[in-house]
């Protein structure tokens, strides 16, 4: 599994495209993104996270619930986590 990257503050659609040629998987939790971008065309899957804060310890209850969406998703789809903070 390949290391989390920090890509600062590249706008969406260029790290969208980037994300592309390294990735199978992109977490995030930007809520408006799949309603911005064209999300079905990646390739690579969306899970988008919704939590209080982008604070590990708010990752840390919803761990397991990630672990399990990046295995099987396709392409283009888009998978919403919720932490229980929210």
């Amino acid at each position: 599994m390949r290391q989390p990257t920090r890509h600062g503050r590249i706008p969406n659609g260029k790290l969208l495209a980037l994300a592309e040629e390294q990735f199978n998987v992109f977490v995030t939790v930007d809520q408006n993104l799949e309603h911005q971008q064209n999300v079905a065309k990646l390739k690579f899957g969306v899970v988008v996270v919704a939590v209080p804060d982008n604070n590990i310890k708010y990752f840390q209850p919803i761990f397991s619930q990630l672990l399990k969406a990046v295995e099987p998703i396709d392409p283009g789809q888009v998978i919403h986590i919720v932490s229980p903070e929210v």
